[in-house]
């Protein structure tokens, strides 16, 4: 038997990713998303998609067989109030790829279950058949895997050596399997590029409110909150310190962002000319 993996690795790459920005960000994800409106929610999810294309809603057939794939990944249930983007992204983030497989978000069928009701309702097929092929889901090491056999007489002995597997739904074909992998790599990568999207609205909406006419960025801010001004009201040292904190805290994260997130630290670059030229 001949193992391929390729998709099966970057859907591991794309959890471990999506993993630790969530440890690293996940309070911050939350407290900006929820702070967030209709239009800026579009804006942040377009940012994840190809094109910034999005299925407008589950039953949306303007992108193919999107919807048969990812109909969750639409704008009307992402970006309304009580939107579960952030039970998504806690479930993808948090959750072992084996523990997807079986099991979605709030106790709904996983990711393989699902694959296997789209392809019996929608008649969602792959392109490929993938003669003597199957795909092995048992345990995170060896997630995803898929071995080719010779011929027919060995690919139904072997069936027959894996069927506890095959009965747990642990070994499927690799035209099912691909289809499962297909849907994990979707949803992980448009929820990595979420994550950091939020994370710039964030960081954008605070720049905008600290900003005077010229505006220094955040060290300025944090200063010109400690500034002598003998007009301005008589603060407490308890109120005074408690400001400190606040500032260093904002300073610290943004420090943070730009060390571990390559992204936000580009778009601050950018931010960063930008405001030299004017």
């Amino acid at each position: 038997m001949n193992p391929a993996a390729s998709q099966a690795e970057l859907v591991k790459e794309l959890h471990q990713d999506l993993a630790r920005k969530y440890q690293l960000h996940a309070r911050k994800v939350e407290e900006i998303w929820l702070s967030l409106g209709k239009v800026k929610r579009m804006e942040a999810i377009k940012a994840g998609s190809a094109r910034g294309e999005v299925l407008k809603t589950r039953e949306d057939r303007s992108l193919g067989n999107v919807y048969k794939v990812i109909p969750e990944w639409n704008l009307y249930d992402l970006t309304k109030p009580g939107s579960d983007l952030l039970d998504i992204l806690r479930q993808r983030a948090t959750k072992s790829l084996c523990e997807q497989y079986c099991e979605g978000v709030n106790g709904v069928p996983g990711d393989a279950l699902f694959i296997m009701e789209s392809m019996r309702v929608n008649n969602l097929r792959h392109s490929e058949s993938f003669r003597y092929c199957f795909t092995m889901f048992m345990d995170e090491e060896k997630y995803g895997m898929s071995y080719r056999v010779t011929d027919a007489r060995r690919y139904n002995e072997t069936m027959v050596d894996l069927s506890v597997a095959v009965k747990a739904g642990a070994c499927v074909p690799q035209s099912t399997g691909e289809l499962i992998l297909l849907r994990q790599m979707y949803l992980m990568q448009a929820l990595n590029i979420v994550v950091e999207d939020i994370l710039k609205i964030g960081s954008t909406s605070r720049q905008k409110e600290s900003r005077s006419k010229k505006p220094d960025g955040g060290a300025a801010a944090a200063l010109s909150k400690l500034s002598l001004d003998t007009n301005a009201e008589k603060l407490s040292f308890e109120d005074l310190n408690a400001r400190v904190l606040d500032q260093a805290s904002s300073l610290e994260e943004y420090v943070n962002l730009c060390r571990t997130e390559p992204t936000f630290l580009a778009h601050a670059v950018n931010m960063w000319f930008l405001v030299d030229l004017n």
